[in-house]
């Protein structure tokens, strides 16, 4: 089992299967969340070394759930963040590197794009 602690935040129930299925596979300590809400909370009360976020979701989008910890002041919640996303419209773009570490293309990214992702962001300093 690996040291490193993801969270993932998926609120569609395939993708979050087989992204889940994927990361366990790798022997990563995964943890999971449905919706920007549990994400908030989860992202309060315990550091992760990544989070794959989700940006449309329930009760809070991705966007919403990174702006709030910063307003709150929150420096230990994580220590990265990937958006997870369909989107790829400039302006979003910005701000997706301007409040995380980037992001991926869900509809682009296959399973072993995935895990090379995060080892390279894993072993990134």
């Amino acid at each position: 089992m690996s040291d490193f602690k993801i969270l993932l935040v998926e609120d569609d129930e395939f993708i979050r299967d087989i992204y889940q299925e994927v990361l366990v596979g790798e022997g990563y300590d995964l943890t999971v969340a449905v919706d920007g809400g549990e994400a908030f909370e989860k992202l309060k009360i315990d550091g992760w070394d990544l989070v794959l976020l989700d940006v449309m979701m329930p009760k809070m989008t991705g966007i919403q759930v990174i702006q709030k910890l910063k307003k709150e002041g929150n420096k230990k919640g994580y220590k990265k963040v990937i958006f997870l996303t369909n989107m790829d419209d400039p302006e979003e773009v910005v701000q997706f590197k301007k409040l995380g570490d980037g992001y991926l293309i869900k509809s682009d990214l296959t399973p072993p794009e995935l895990i090379e992702k995060v080892k390279a962001l894993l072993s990134a300093k």
